[in-house]
């Protein structure tokens, strides 16, 4: 889960020395994972991430839970503003059979309960191409599926601009899986208010010159503190989930499109609903 894995973007897949600046925020992550992978065993990674949500006090309104299916064939594909997200979506989606795609990192594979409900997306291209089959046959046995759409950070939609344009980027690996498994069900979702407004705008993330690494750059911050004073990061994350649609019902010629589209209309809803006032931050 990315928001555990961010640990690596500080500690790599070691821990840090004694006696380091570090090591302060790595046992509070630690002791995170562990009530994750104590719970995983027993409800799968939905119930882990229930486990963990006051571990990160984090809150969320969700907005069309009540119609993710209970069952058959089922891809997610959200947008991903990074930081919490994965677990937030997660604890959302009541299925024992739920698996997430994540980045295939030492710190991802060291979560040995979590990680079987992991599909790793290791960055050759053999192994891309594994990680997609290992997608397509959990859908055709009529799992759920966890993706996001883009693979990387996209603009938080409640603070940051271009949301809507980064819905382009989504990968048209989802069209693959629908059309290998025709079965399935596709239910886009959209999550804001993940990166708090005074992360994204520190100082510090213009030592970054380009917004996807600034944006990462606020995350880390975000982590960090709340690892250091748990109590002064609050993140309230507000969700919707559009209404599930068969795979065989999209458009043959244009599916890509029909999805992004899809993606974009529930963008709207989720603005109108939660009153997202457009006033965002350009990072170019």
């Amino acid at each position: 889960m990315r928001f555990l894995c961010a640990g690596t973007l500080a500690f790599g897949s070691d821990a840090p020395h004694p006696g380091t600046p570090f090591q302060v925020t790595y046992q509070p992550l630690c002791g995170h994972c562990i009530h994750l992978e104590d719970e995983v065993p027993q409800s799968g990674l939905n119930g882990g991430a229930r486990r963990i949500l006051p571990d990160f006090n984090l809150s969320y309104t969700a907005r069309g839970q009540e119609q993710i299916p209970a069952e058959g064939a089922l891809l997610i594909a959200c947008n991903h503003p990074g930081a919490y997200d994965s677990v937030v979506v997660t604890a959302c989606i009541p299925r024992r059979d739920l698996k997430l795609v994540v980045s295939d990192t030492g710190f991802a594979h060291a979560l040995t309960a979590s990680s079987r409900y992991f599909i790793f997306i290791p960055v050759d291209i053999p192994g891309r191409m594994a990680a997609l089959r290992a997608c397509v046959q959990h859908l055709q046995s009529g799992g759920a599926l966890l993706i996001f759409a883009r693979g990387d950070v996209e603009p938080d939609p409640a603070i940051m601009a271009g949301a809507e344009a980064a819905l382009q980027d989504w990968s048209p690996s989802i069209e693959i899986m629908l059309r290998k498994a025709p079965q399935t069900r596709l239910q886009v979702a959209i999550a804001s208010g993940v990166i708090l407004r005074r992360f994204i705008e520190n100082p510090i993330t213009k030592l970054r010159s380009k917004p996807p690494q600034r944006q990462k750059l606020a995350e880390f911050l975000q982590v960090i503190q709340q690892m250091l004073f748990p109590c002064s990061v609050a993140a309230h994350v507000q969700l919707s989930f559009d209404s599930p649609v068969r795979a065989d019902s999209l458009p043959n010629d244009t599916m890509m499109p029909a999805i992004t589209q899809r993606a974009r209309q529930l963008l709207e809803a989720h603005r109108v609903f939660f009153n997202i006032d457009n006033k965002a931050q350009d990072l170019t």
